[in-house]
């Protein structure tokens, strides 16, 4: 969904068993195979090797809209200012639907995708839902970034047991 977006598409691999890393090759992408560091190290990792300042951070489930990319573009067009960054609207789909919004307004300026590497970084204290901080101002950007999971009741309920000792340790 990003396809002429950039010039540099990096996937950070963690052991995926299925075709990540043949896919993301056949469509360009250069890929590091690096087992799971947790999702902070991980970005970081990723964030290092880019080849551009100006980093977007996508999972492989997730998907950019038409609108989304086409704002991104306006976005890089323009020369953006180093120190701010861009928060991307964010939806789930839970069995084939895409919820509503599920932040609350309060935080939804914290879901920064788009950001300057030289200026911005992940918060160190956040080991769950972890947030891009930015000196400057985070510009909300128009469209849609879908979070396409496909899961399952019993899977998704799985992944909430998982994650429920990361954020007792956040809280």
């Amino acid at each position: 969904s990003i396809r002429g977006l950039t010039d540099d598409v990096l996937v950070v691999d963690a052991d995926s068993a299925d075709r990540t890393r043949d896919i993301a090759r056949h469509w360009g992408a250069r890929v590091i195979q690096q087992s799971w560091l947790g999702w902070l190290r991980q970005r970081a990792l990723g964030i290092a090797r880019a080849h551009h300042d100006w980093v977007l951070i996508l999972e492989a489930d997730e998907i950019v809209t038409p609108r989304l990319f086409a704002d991104l573009q306006q976005v890089m067009a323009g020369d953006p200012r180093p120190d701010d960054g861009y928060s991307v609207d964010r939806r789930d789909d839970f069995l084939g639907e895409l919820l509503p919004r599920m932040r609350r307004r309060k935080k939804r300026l914290n879901f920064v995708r788009l950001f300057n590497r030289t200026r911005s970084a992940y918060d160190p204290t956040l080991t769950i839902h972890e947030e891009v901080r930015v000196p400057g101002r985070v510009h909300p950007l128009s469209g849609t970034l879908i979070h396409w999971r496909g899961f399952t009741i019993t899977q998704q309920v799985a992944r909430y047991a998982a994650y429920a000792p990361l954020e007792a340790d956040v809280m």
